[in-house]
């Protein structure tokens, strides 16, 4: 109990920190380009490689916009096709 009295507050400055850090990348996102590649995605319905995802979206970079997208909650990125896909 005494231990996570003292420690609190390290904890607590060290979230801050990273929650910091992650508004700052937050603020840097290509919104237009990220915005793209999710619409896409919705339309399509399907699973999709990277390839197929910067042909099909023009006028953007997606060196920028891919890792940009892991911010975001919800988008997941797969290694392999999951068992029982198609």
């Amino acid at each position: 109990m005494i231990a996570d009295c003292l420690c609190v507050g390290p904890r607590i400055v060290t979230t801050a920190v990273r929650l910091f850090q992650k508004v700052l990348r937050l603020r840097r996102i290509d919104v237009p380009g990220c915005a793209a590649v999710l619409i896409v995605l919705e339309t399509v319905g399907r699973k999709m490689s990277f390839q197929e995802v910067a042909d099909a979206v023009e006028g953007f970079n997606p060196i920028t916009v891919f890792p940009q997208l892991r911010e975001i909650n919800g988008v997941l990125f797969l290694q392999k096709d999951p068992p029982g896909w198609l």
